[in-house]
């Protein structure tokens, strides 16, 4: 397994905040981020806003992984016949 960068890393741990939220408003109603952060609302907006590209950019790299079939299951490489 390769070296991750700091910009992957940071994206994964706010993706993972992102799901611990929506996580935690669905199952009990309980809103971490505003819990946290509610006396900044910017700060709280800056925040929400990287959650949503670091989502969006783990959805591309996952897209340019499985187009490789490098993610390390069969589900994700690409037929034998390298067609789709």
């Amino acid at each position: 397994m390769g070296k991750k960068c700091s910009p992957c890393c940071l994206g994964k741990i706010l993706v993972i905040v992102g799901a611990l939220q929506v996580g935690l408003v669905g199952a009990f109603g309980f809103d971490l981020l505003g819990t946290l952060l509610g006396s900044m609302p910017l700060v709280l907006r800056i925040v929400q806003v990287l959650i949503g590209v670091a989502a969006v950019l783990s959805i591309l790299c996952l897209m340019k992984c499985c187009k490789k079939g490098s993610c390390g299951t069969s589900s994700c490489a690409p037929p034998a016949g390298g067609q789709v």
